[in-house]
């Protein structure tokens, strides 16, 4: 489906996705089924050196397998998937969806994509999922994906006065001079007891 990066042109290629509810429908401002998107983003991310892995896996039943992998598509469109997220989860969130990842991903490599486990982790995601609208612009090249842009994302919960270090109508700069005193107490206290090195 792909070449080796260093057989991928010497230019970076763009393309603009479209996500809808997690799901790209999408590529360049032309919509496309599922299938489409796939096929399509096989061919993009196949020019540009994307998603050619090499593994030494661990396989269920105890052996060692070495395999090389080309999943150019999938590669794109989760780079992409991944930027908006990044837009719309807390720390909570991001932690808790990279656990349910990793678990559905295990469930399903095992060959239990119906356990009422991975439904019920798959319901979880989801609710981050529907707030998953965006478009999302990358740069291809030589087996890299850069960010470039993301537009449309109503649910994004990035402010820049608040995460401004400067006095702003955001976040007052003081709060976080009371926030880390208060992180301080703790470790304070642990130096006191010995525990760490002050």
């Amino acid at each position: 489906m792909g070449v080796w990066p260093e057989k991928a042109p010497n230019k970076v290629e763009k393309v603009t996705l479209k996500f809808e509810k997690g799901r790209c429908t999408a590529i360049n401002g032309k919509k496309m089924s599922p299938l489409q998107v796939m096929l399509e983003m096989n061919k993009i991310g196949g020019r540009n050196g994307i998603g050619m892995k090499h593994a030494l896996e661990n396989r269920i039943i105890g052996t060692k397998s070495r395999g090389v992998y080309e999943a150019p598509g999938m590669e794109v469109l989760s780079w992409g998937l991944k930027y908006i997220y990044e837009g719309i989860m807390d720390r909570r969130s991001t932690k808790m969806f990279m656990e349910m990842s990793k678990f559905v991903s295990d469930q399903i490599y095992d060959g239990r994509w119906f356990d009422p486990a991975t439904e019920a982790a798959r319901a979880a995601i989801q609710v981050w999922a529907d707030k998953a609208t965006a478009e999302v612009t990358l740069g291809l090249y030589k087996g890299n994906i850069f960010f470039e842009a993301l537009k449309g994302l109503k649910a994004t919960i990035y402010n820049e006065a608040d995460s401004s270090m400067e006095a702003s109508n955001g976040l007052n700069p003081h709060s976080s001079q009371g926030f880390a005193e208060i992180q301080s107490v703790e470790a304070k206290m642990l130096a006191k007891a010995g525990q760490i090195k002050a």
